[in-house]
């Protein structure tokens, strides 16, 4: 847990045994457990803390995915509705011209037989041999 060796646990007694009285040990000893004994409640804390954290970074980016996909889903809906719109609004256009279209068609054949029934004249220049419909 700290990164102690058995080496340095040895040294450390024997530093111990030479600088504490036998009378103290006891005292000591007790002392030393009931720091150990915090030091490691805080140490198991600390981990659960941070185990509890990555847990809830990973609600949150599930969440976050879950979010990603639904925004998603929902531009290709978007997508999808707007190429319909389309599709309706051309068919819509289509229509109108088609309504358009007989009056349109009855214009354009009375001038097409206006412009049948009229012969069509050709001039030529006297410079060059273009001719040029006169109407």
């Amino acid at each position: 847990m700290f990164g102690i060796s058995f080496s340095n646990i040895i040294i450390i007694i024997l530093v111990m045994i030479v600088f504490i009285r036998p009378d103290d040990m006891p005292k000591f000893l007790r002392t030393v457990g009931r720091f150990y004994g915090k030091a490691k409640k805080m140490y198991n804390e600390i981990i659960q803390v941070k185990d509890r954290i990555v847990r809830e970074i990973d609600d949150v980016t599930k969440g976050l995915d879950d979010v990603t996909k639904e925004v998603d889903e929902t531009a290709k809906g978007i997508d999808a509705m707007t190429k319909e719109i389309s599709k309706a609004a051309n068919e819509v256009q289509k229509a109108a011209a088609l309504e358009d279209a007989p009056k349109t068609d009855q214009k354009s054949l009375s001038q097409n037989v206006t412009v049948e029934e009229k012969p069509v004249q050709t001039a030529v220049k006297q410079e060059g041999e273009t001719k040029t419909p006169v109407h």
